[in-house]
């Protein structure tokens, strides 16, 4: 795994542990079986089970939106967990815990691959 994805997997890490969307351990195979796979992290937690391509999608979108400052990391924390978790929908759970922000910058704009 290059530089830049081992730091975006630590990033979409923390969101994923926060939210109680993937366990420690989860987490930590994923790391490991796709940097030895060479496979997106966000396929690794799919193939296992442990999270499905709407929580995946989400803690991306949330990422950026906190880069943007556009959510604070604990509205995106909750917002992941309402999606990854309780299965809500993406906007509803954005617009439940920022909303300020519009639909429009909420939409899932990554795919499942990255």
């Amino acid at each position: 795994m290059s530089e830049d994805a081992a730091e975006l997997a630590l990033r979409i890490g923390d969101l994923l542990l926060r939210s109680g969307a993937v366990t420690i351990e989860a987490l930590e195979d994923a790391v490991g079986l796709s940097a030895k796979m060479r496979m997106p992290l966000g396929r690794v937690l799919g193939m296992h089970g442990h999270l499905n391509e709407a929580g995946m999608q989400a803690a991306l979108s949330l990422q950026e939106m906190i880069e943007q400052k556009k959510i604070t990391l604990d509205s995106a924390v909750k917002a992941l967990e309402m999606v990854a978790v309780q299965g809500l929908d993406f906007n509803t759970a954005l617009r439940k815990m920022a909303p300020g922000v519009e639909k429009s910058q909420g939409r899932l704009t990554h795919k499942w691959e990255r």
